[in-house]
């Protein structure tokens, strides 16, 4: 019995080679976690648009912590926790509930002082 329950990583420097790429083995090892029931989840400083490629890439579905932990996205993209509480309703979000969009209006970006 594997004594994780979950799995947090970092992407820069971390999961990511020099390329910005998951090596094959990586990604073998991630879905085997996956397989096996236990999370893995992508942690970082980058914006969900950022990180979403990454993960689908691999084919990963799970929650992910970004903006450094401001943002907790749930595997279905709805926001779990933000810092920023009127960010997921603002009506910029309607394209995909609960997702950053990669550029916000400027009054959310003085609300979330981005």
């Amino acid at each position: 019995m594997c004594p994780y329950r979950i799995v947090f990583s970092d992407l820069d420097g971390t999961l990511l080679d020099r390329n910005g790429q998951v090596s094959e083995a990586t990604a073998t090892k991630i879905r085997a976690l996956s397989a096996a029931g236990i999370p893995f989840v992508p942690v970082s400083a980058r914006m969900p648009d950022a990180i979403y490629p990454i993960m689908e890439r691999i084919g990963l579905v799970s929650p992910l912590v970004c903006y450094s932990g401001a943002w907790i996205l749930g595997e279905d993209r709805r926001s779990l926790h933000s810092v920023w509480p009127r960010i997921p309703s603002h009506p910029s979000w309607k394209r995909s509930p609960g997702v950053f969009p990669a550029r916000a209006p400027a009054s959310t970006r003085a609300i979330a002082g981005l």
